[in-house]
């Protein structure tokens, strides 16, 4: 009996132990998802039918690139991201990862502040282009 409670406790320790080295991988954002969305949702902005759509489509862009937290971002928006992580930037590990990352960004509010939706379009575009080589 001594033994068997031996192994109780043993079984328990090693099952505490095991929950708790993958609770942090759950807990991870998914960045790949993230950066997935917002690749996609450029993509919508080129195909909007008007500017409004164009930029709907771009600050969801925006919003999943820098999180709830982040610079530009705008929660009436919309976010396609939320719960995925804090934003693609803020979940980036790699510097060389988080600096394209910005560097798209910035590309998101320059097309955010043009007027004209041909030139949106072809922005949004190049967002597109640039995200799928982050992925």
């Amino acid at each position: 009996m001594r033994n068997f409670h031996k192994l109780q406790k043993m079984t328990l320790g090693l099952l505490c132990a095991g929950l708790f080295t993958v609770l942090p991988l759950a807990a991870h954002a998914d960045l790949a998802n993230e950066i997935s969305t917002a690749a996609d949702h450029a993509k919508l902005s080129t195909q909007a039918p008007t500017l409004k759509v164009a930029q709907l489509h771009l600050h969801h862009t925006l919003n999943c690139l820098v999180g709830a937290k982040g610079h530009g971002y705008d929660a009436k928006a919309g976010d396609p991201c939320s719960g995925m992580g804090k934003g693609a930037i803020a979940d980036a590990t790699s510097a060389k990862t988080k600096r394209m990352l910005e560097h798209v960004a910035a590309h998101v509010h320059t097309a955010l502040r043009n007027r004209r939706l041909s030139t949106v379009k072809k922005l949004a575009g190049a967002i597109e282009t640039e995200l799928v080589k982050v992925k």
